[in-house]
């Protein structure tokens, strides 16, 4: 009867034994599919990051050169009016019509410019 005892238990280890590492394989693959499907995962969200990145900073793009084409183009028209050719230190020289003129793409040009103000 010993002997059968002794038997049964080994048999009972082996069996233990076998599940546990049954368990363990298990753990280990899932693992390997959570870690793999994390890492798929990843790629995907950090290569979205990145396009969405890549048009925000496409749009800021075309915005700031809309604004400098803005301001460029209102520099321009003001340094080639003939009055604004002519001016002095003081503008003395500029009569109401001129001086208005310059008054409004002055104007024009600090809407466009986000700075406390724009000396011409």
């Amino acid at each position: 009867m010993n002997e059968n005892n002794y038997k049964l238990r080994r048999q009972l280890k082996n069996k233990c034994l076998l599940a546990y590492i049954f368990i363990i394989v298990t753990g280990v693959v899932f693992t390997a599919l959570v870690h793999e499907k994390a890492r798929k995962d990843y790629d995907i969200a950090l290569e979205h990051y990145k396009k969405s990145s890549n048009n925000e900073a496409k749009e800021v793009a075309v915005k700031i050169e809309d604004v400098i084409t803005h301001v460029y183009q209102n520099i321009r028209t003001i340094s080639f009016l003939p009055s604004v050719r002519k001016i002095d230190r003081h503008a003395s020289n500029l009569d109401s019509d001129a001086h208005r003129t310059v008054q409004e793409l002055y104007n024009n040009l600090v809407g466009s410019v986000s700075i406390s103000e724009v000396y011409i």
